[in-house]
């Protein structure tokens, strides 16, 4: 059984205790879905950036965003990702400095 966001513990609750976890305003989230997620992502305000497959993709999401499709049983998997920028700029700057042989080509 998933855990909905909108019901308080009970322990919680005996105990007088209130909790608000916020997370970023936005961050990238790896997402698996049963099938195509586009609607779901698009419904929790989410914006796909780049798709793996027709069930894998890597979207933007508001936290709240992320904490509905987390609780969708259309959702197999859904996980915040992070990126080592440095990285990703020296592949960005390696990769924008390769050159394609064309076809026919000896090269």
């Amino acid at each position: 059984m998933r855990h909905d966001p909108s019901n308080h513990s009970k322990t919680a609750e005996a105990m007088g205790a209130k909790m608000n976890i916020k997370g970023p305003p936005q961050a990238l989230y790896l997402v698996i879905g049963n099938g195509v997620v586009d609607p779901l992502i698009t419904q929790a305000g989410g914006q796909i950036t780049m798709r793996f497959s027709g069930d894998k993709l890597l979207a933007v999401l508001s936290y709240e965003g992320f904490i509905r499709l987390k609780s969708d049983f259309n959702i197999l998997r859904i996980g915040p990702v992070n990126l080592d920028m440095e990285r990703l700029k020296r592949l960005s700057e390696s990769l924008s400095k390769a050159t394609v042989s064309q076809p026919g080509s000896a090269g």
